[in-house]
């Protein structure tokens, strides 16, 4: 007797979903260890120089690290796999934390470029965070609570940019003027959710 093709379990499509992403990523991996540099231009000079092995095991998982699209990929998995609206901005939330800790890092590693261009991720994820927040029509103490984090969240980061921005060059100070203002705006809009009724 056929198998009724109407009766496959959803579990096949995450299954076959989950494998393509699977091989997108190492496809990904393999152009990361491939020669050729597709981020070459804000990629520090020692790191374009290190042989593809020895990025892959710097130790290092931040931006420039070949392994690091496979962390995205991961990332992307996590947010899309994520139905709950707190857990999901409480992740996004998550997600800024750590861009800010890879910014950190290659600030500390003078590779300025690429810590701005991961600044801007990190605060593009607290401001969907912000957004989905807003959105949301759950009330309560649990909204109060994710409020009052997003705040201390947005000091964090604005405090880190103002530090940051006096080791950089105009151009780069410009650039993280604008993200500061950015994360200020998003301190308003949260601060407009804290003094509405819960």
């Amino acid at each position: 007797m056929a198998p009724d093709k109407q009766k496959i379990p959803i579990s096949l499509h995450y299954i076959a979903a989950s494998l393509l992403l699977l091989m997108v990523g190492v496809f990904m991996l393999y152009l990361s260890l491939s020669s050729v540099n597709p981020i070459g231009q804000i990629v520090s000079p020692d790191v374009k120089n290190q042989k593809p092995v020895e990025k892959l095991i710097s130790g290092k998982l931040v931006p420039g690290n070949p392994v690091y699209p496979l962390y995205m990929i991961w990332d992307g998995i996590r947010l899309y796999t994520t139905r709950d609206p707190f857990l999901h901005i409480q992740l996004l939330t998550e997600l800024a934390n750590v861009r800010l800790a890879s910014v950190q890092q290659l600030y500390t590693d003078n590779e300025h470029a690429l810590a701005i261009a991961t600044l801007a991720r990190a605060e593009v994820y607290l401001g969907r965070a912000a957004q989905e927040l807003l959105d949301t029509t759950k009330q309560g103490v649990t909204k109060q609570a994710y409020v009052g984090t997003l705040l201390f969240v947005t000091n964090e980061h604005l405090a880190f940019m103002m530090t940051m921005k006096q080791g950089l060059r105009d151009e780069d100070k410009t650039r993280v003027d604008d993200l500061i203002q950015y994360t200020l705006s998003l301190q308003q809009t949260i601060n407009g959710l804290s003094k509405t009724s819960f």
